[in-house]
């Protein structure tokens, strides 16, 4: 966020020098005006610079001391750790110290499914039965689940990467509020991770908050009920780590009857998707949406069999049975399968600039792991009770990485214009979208 709001004053700076040039050849111009549109455009770019140097010096400072930390933490754990007792085994944590001087326990990397491979790749998780080993060591986060970079395109993460964190108040004997957070990054990236999602501040408030990965692209939400894939995996995912909350919060002294939900654009949209879900209501009791709800179809993936197909054909199926494109589809690398997402986008979404192949769907196929079986709209106008208090809202810096990246896509803009017209408008037939545009 910082590199981005980087950019955005980067930006002010392009228009600047813009203005300084329209200025300096305007009829009005004089020497005086020269010099301080000069001594300005001079002082915005060594301002920005140096803001950018120091930003990345306080990036690579953070990020190091977090490996640094964790790895010595490794090698040389304290002799007084916390050590808690679920269902599926023991936990094994740190205790460390809040910035109001408090002392505050986390659980890092705590395992809370099976790893979504093989069979189970593309299908509901599969709740633990029981850790690995008899106490799970919970210093350093795990993989995250696998993606692709936003910025280097490199795919990075396991398909092994349904682990949560857990940060708690030191007990003192009262019942913690909880808050579950769902990160965002477009239902095709992110992570739950500390380095990103630190609560310390959340915690010495005295609640306990809980961040998890889910899976995400293609292996989180690839539709394809004509081989029987419902599609929602990454949202059951959060499902079951509710569920996990709800039997297991109590004995890290956090109260399973006062959960809070919340999360940011896609954790956002998410958290309002089980918020209309009665299978995942009656494990949270508020939720707070941080920039966006899904209340049209532009939010959720159309052509899910469709798309499906066209994946299986990119990995070299060239027949037309579905299950057999499912096999293909079972047996290729995590990899393959998240480097070649985003060529799956149908025309209609290329042409709208959309980037997010695969994302939630309303599920045809209705089980008792379904999230969303009815649009948003049917939802609502129905006779379900939805009186649970919710905030919806707008982050601050929402947008800037968008107004960065559509700077540079200006020609495009001008030649398509359609390409301006917010995609909530969806694809209503009567809209001249080009004609609307310009």
């Amino acid at each position: 966020l910082q590199l981005c709001i980087y950019f955005q004053r980067s930006l002010f700076v392009d228009r600047a020098r813009s203005f300084i040039t329209a200025v300096k050849s305007s009829q009005t111009s004089n020497r005086l005006e020269d010099r301080c549109l000069d001594d300005l455009e001079r002082t915005n770019i060594n301002s920005s610079m140096l803001e950018f140097i120091f930003t990345v010096a306080r990036l690579v400072f953070s990020v190091s001391t977090y490996f640094i930390k964790g790895n010595l933490l490794k090698l040389w754990p304290p002799e007084d750790r916390p050590v808690v007792t679920v269902r599926q085994g023991k936990l094994r944590g740190i205790s460390d110290t809040l910035p109001n001087g408090r002392r505050y326990h986390y659980f890092k990397g705590v395992p809370y499914a099976q790893h979504p491979v093989g069979p189970l790749r593309f299908r509901p998780p599969v709740p633990l039965e029981r850790f690995d080993t008899p106490t799970v060591e919970c210093i350093m986060e795990r993989s995250d689940c696998i993606q692709e970079d936003l910025f280097t395109h490199r795919v990075v993460g396991s398909e092994k990467g349904l682990y949560m964190n857990i940060y708690t108040p030191e007990c003192n004997g009262e019942k913690f509020p909880v808050m579950v957070y769902l990160h965002g990054g477009g239902f095709l990236a992110g992570t739950g991770s500390s380095v990103f999602y630190n609560p310390i501040h959340l915690v010495q408030e005295g609640v306990i908050v809980v961040a998890m990965n889910y899976r995400l692209g293609p292996l989180g939400f690839l539709s394809f009920p004509a081989a029987g894939i419902a599609g929602n995996a990454g949202l059951k995912d959060q499902l079951l780590v509710f569920k996990w909350v709800n039997e297991n919060i109590a004995q890290f002294g956090g109260d399973p009857g006062n959960v809070t939900l919340f999360g940011e654009s896609a954790g956002s949209i998410s958290a309002y998707l089980h918020y209309l879900s009665p299978n995942s209501r009656k494990y949270f009791h508020r939720v707070i949406c941080q920039s966006g709800i899904p209340c049209t179809e532009t939010f959720f993936q159309s052509s899910g069999n469709e798309k499906a197909r066209k994946l299986a054909n990119l990995l070299g199926y060239e027949g037309d049975c579905d299950k057999e494109a499912l096999e293909i589809l079972l047996k290729a690398s995590p990899a393959k399968l998240v480097k070649n997402q985003s060529k799956v986008l149908t025309s209609e979404e290329k042409q709208r600039g959309v980037k997010f192949a695969f994302m939630p769907v309303i599920e045809d196929i209705i089980s008792e792991e379904s999230i969303i079986t009815q649009t948003p709209e049917e939802i609502i106008k129905s006779s379900i009770d939805l009186s649970m208090p919710i905030i919806d809202g707008c982050n601050s810096g929402e947008g800037i990485l968008s107004l960065y990246l559509m700077s540079k896509r200006l020609d495009i803009m001008n030649k398509e214009p359609q390409r301006l017209v917010p995609q909530l408008l969806g694809d209503l037939e009567e809209i001249d979208r080009t004609e609307l545009g310009q």
